[in-house]
């Protein structure tokens, strides 16, 4: 079985999505040829070129050209998408460059852009989106029958998703996205979380004293949880706290900035895994992430996580061992922090317990088989 991966960026930018095709790469059952489509673009190199050829050996590789401006503003990425229209323009390049002359048969496609299933046009496959990168919005958020909502809504699915999306067949949801089925019809549905890599996040068993150390790791933006993350330190005032930061983004000179902060820059996973291994508590207060890798990552690594409500329903087989949500706001998270650092018998916890659940329902070896016997069972379906 031959199937197509498309995504957004070079394997080596090793962020959320690079790390998940690597894996599924890397654990893909004997059976399975791959071949990747990806761009030029590459914002930062987290991952060696070693591992990724490493793991690429096997696969064909496609690299096209991304047009865009890639804004992180909200109004400027709908206005590109409709003015600029990248993804169509990385398409007609490609073809004009012979990109996609020898394709060769396909059973089916995998998108980690939604937008790119323009490229599939005419296929008779199962073209599979997902909730990676710009995930479909679910109809639900346009229920409350007001004036922006009713635009928005024509907007986007009158317009919006039939330019981009219109030739989706299937679709991969995360389990706390999976009501998006009562609204979306798809031939081929999967609801699926991702997994993570427990030969690499591990916990340290050796007990540790002192006082307890924080941890956030992910984009350096707003969305991300800066917005809440920044303002609590402020208030927490001259509480003293060890609080660490790692990643790269548009508030990277912020972060450097922060007199409370301890920036790590950009780790290799090598020296992320050593990170999460030497801290207490995973602070994450996103508000964008579906299934947060991170989070993931952070629970191998047998740390206890204080995670955003906006995340509630994707983590609460945890919640009470090893996770406990908190308010979105500042405020809360900042009397969380503050109680816990007053009494660090509130994340006590058997980490071994903790990795080995992570390791025994999401290290990639178990959701990758799950993965690949979804797709083995969309292409039985289209003979």
């Amino acid at each position: 079985m031959r199937i197509v991966f498309c995504t957004l960026a070079d394997l080596r930018t090793g962020r959320g999505v690079e790390n998940v095709i690597l894996n599924l790469i890397k654990y893909r059952p004997s059976d399975i040829q791959i071949l990747l489509i990806q761009t030029d673009r590459l914002p930062n190199k987290r991952i060696s070129n070693d591992y990724v050829q490493e793991v690429l050996r096997e696969i064909d590789i496609i690299t096209i050209h991304r047009h865009g401006i890639q804004s992180r503003n909200k109004f400027m990425k709908l206005l590109e998408e409709f003015l600029i229209r990248p993804a169509i323009l990385d398409y007609r390049q490609a073809i004009k460059e012979g990109k996609f002359k020898n394709l060769g048969h396909i059973d089916l496609a995998y998108l980690f852009y939604n937008h790119y299933s323009i490229f599939f046009k005419g296929y008779k496959i199962p073209i599979i989106g997902g909730g990676h990168t710009d995930p479909l919005k679910n109809p639900k958020m346009f229920l409350e029958k007001n004036l922006k909502n009713v635009l928005y809504y024509l907007l986007y699915y009158k317009i919006y998703f039939r330019i981009y999306f219109k030739y989706l067949n299937g679709y991969h949801a995360f389990p706390k996205d999976a009501d998006i089925f009562q609204y979306l019809k798809f031939k081929y549905e999967m609801v699926l979380p991702i997994g993570t890599d427990t030969s690499i996040y591990h916990p340290d068993f050796e007990d540790r004293h002192g006082k307890v150390t924080f941890f956030f790791n992910a984009a350096l933006t707003y969305k991300k949880g800066l917005d809440i993350i920044l303002p609590m330190l402020d208030m927490l005032g001259d509480i003293e706290i060890e609080f660490h930061i790692a990643g790269s983004g548009e508030l990277e000179d912020v972060i450097k900035h922060q007199k409370k902060v301890v920036y790590h820059g950009v780790p290799s996973n090598d020296e992320l895994s050593r990170l999460y291994r030497s801290f207490d508590v995973f602070v994450y207060p996103s508000k964008e992430d579906y299934f947060p890798q991170v989070v993931l990552q952070a629970l191998a690594s047998g740390m206890y996580v204080l995670a955003g409500d906006f995340l509630r329903g994707v983590f609460d087989e945890f919640e009470g061992k090893y996770l406990e949500y908190v308010g979105m706001n500042p405020e809360a998270f900042a009397k969380r922090i503050n109680e816990i650092l007053k009494n660090p018998e509130i994340i006590d916890h058997d980490k071994k317990l903790e990795f080995e659940y992570v390791k025994e329902n999401y290290d990639w070896s178990v959701i990758a088989k799950r993965f690949y016997d979804y797709l083995k069972e969309f292409v039985s379906l289209n003979k």
